[in-house]
């Protein structure tokens, strides 16, 4: 996403200044471009900045940028939130599920801090379930402003020839770690349910990989039918993607994913994720829903923290999604609102433009985030010695 918000926003005669490792993906990718400045950047190490009139960051590197940057001039911030569970790497050493009950005074600081942030227009969510997440646990009262991500391509014309009625043909694209692997699982479960029953044969194609893969292989050790045809592809590069496509009749997606799918005009069920495995998923009763159905820029959601949200959206069973696919009428249909979504909302331009006026209207600086109070209390500190100490023993027991 850096790397493709960095070559469109160089296009429209911005300067660019890219903080990354010596040997990191953005500056391995972008090193060639003219007009971009590299700043390397080292863990644990000052780094001065200057001629910079704003920096762009993520939640995840709130601390880093406290504890690092170094600057003179005024720089403004903008905080933008690209994963809901970023912001917790301000929660250490303990465990943010286990600390939410003991940083009641530590969690009351970085509410302020994102609050102040947000009162200056310097924080950004990309959907609502980063808000959320955020929202539920530190307790924020601002309502948020948004900054969604951007999608891939630039030729929107649709990939799919309606016409076809040849044999059905699934996708699952995305990377293959534990909370998309759960819910990967649950679709597979209710898509051989449907076609046995239903007496459809299908090909399911899973395009991804990831450390989570284990799970998978050993689901579908056990996983046999003689209606659907599963066939695993590790990567497809993004030049490649629409070709893939073309002949697909449906995508199961979350995240950029999802979009990209949508963008390309292919109908997409927009997924939730979920740390529990697909057992649990079956007794909690989920259904699903089209991309286009989303709120909120939402392109995923937790299952089991933010189920009531994902229930007044999801109202699809597997048959329903069958009923449409093999409809070419209603198919196309659904394609053409998939796409239309991606386009309105995600395309690069829009989000280009929109992150303009943000940054306009952006005030909160570095100088103020360097010297946010966010100190621990007394029984914070214990706590954290406690734990630290508790993982000692721990550990030389296990030896």
């Amino acid at each position: 996403m850096i790397i493709r918000l960095t070559q469109q926003l160089l296009a429209r005669n911005y300067k660019i200044t890219i903080i990354d490792y010596k040997n990191g993906v953005v500056i391995s990718k972008l090193r060639n471009l003219e007009g971009i400045r590299f700043l390397e950047y080292f863990d644990n190490k000052p780094l001065f900045l200057s001629r910079i009139t704003h920096l762009v960051s993520f939640s995840l590197r709130i601390e880093n940028i406290r504890r690092q940057f170094i600057v003179r001039d005024r720089i403004v911030l903008l905080i933008w939130f690209i994963h809901p569970y970023h912001i917790f790497r301000l929660i250490e050493p303990i465990p943010w599920n286990v600390a939410q009950y003991l940083y009641m005074n530590y969690k009351r600081k970085i509410r302020q801090m994102l609050t102040d942030m947000d009162k200056k227009s310097s924080v950004v969510f990309m959907c609502n379930e980063n808000y959320y997440i955020s929202k539920e646990y530190f307790g924020l009262k601002f309502m948020p402003k948004y900054l969604q991500i951007p999608v891939n391509g630039s030729n929107y014309e649709m990939v799919k020839k309606y016409e076809d009625r040849g044999q059905l043909s699934f996708v699952w694209l995305g990377r293959l770690a534990v909370e998309k692997v759960n819910i990967l699982i649950y679709v597979l479960h209710e898509v051989k349910k449907h076609i046995e029953q239903k007496n459809i044969f299908i090909d399911f194609y899973i395009v991804g990989s990831g450390s989570a893969g284990i799970v998978l292989n050993r689901y579908l050790d056990d996983y046999s039918s003689d209606h659907i045809n599963i066939k695993r592809i590790e990567m497809i590069p993004p030049e490649d993607l629409r070709e893939f496509l073309k002949d697909k009749k449906l995508l199961f997606a979350m995240g950029t994913s999802a979009l990209e799918g949508g963008i390309l005009g292919l109908p997409t069920i927009l997924l939730d994720y979920s740390y529990y495995d697909y057992r649990k998923i079956i007794k909690k009763g989920y259904k699903f829903k089209w991309l286009y159905q989303t709120r909120d820029y939402k392109i995923g959601s937790n299952i089991f923290k933010n189920f009531k949200a994902i229930e007044s959206e999801n109202k699809l069973e597997m048959d329903d999604i069958f009923d449409t696919i093999i409809d070419p009428v209603k198919s196309k249909e659904i394609a053409q609102n998939c796409q239309k979504y991606s386009y309105i909302h995600h395309r690069m331009g829009v989000v280009i433009q929109k992150m303009s006026e943000i940054l306009k209207n952006a005030s909160f600086t570095i100088q103020e985030l360097v010297v946010y109070d966010l100190s621990k209390n007394i029984f914070e500190r214990v706590s954290d010695s406690v734990y630290i100490f508790g993982k000692k023993i721990k550990k030389n027991i296990t030896r």
